[in-house]
């Protein structure tokens, strides 16, 4: 009798906003990025092998925020 190895993978997907605007006619560029703004990425892995059960959670701290300001003279 041989033994099974079982995988699962839970993910979750985060929630990320840019956007943009000119202004003075089209003088001055602000554009804004947003990532992860529920903090909700993650990553589940169940295993199991034979006997054992091993649960592995990953949460990675990719939170930011980006403000570029760009003035064309």
């Amino acid at each position: 009798m041989g033994e099974t190895l079982l995988e699962k993978k839970k993910t979750r997907y985060n929630l990320s906003l840019s956007g943009g605007f000119a202004l003075f006619d089209k003088k001055l560029v602000v554009n804004m990025t947003i990532n992860d703004i529920l903090k909700t990425n993650e990553f589940i892995d169940y295993r199991r092998y034979a006997n054992y059960e091993i649960k592995h959670e990953y949460y990675p701290d990719d939170t930011y925020f980006c403000l570029n300001i760009k003035y064309n003279p």
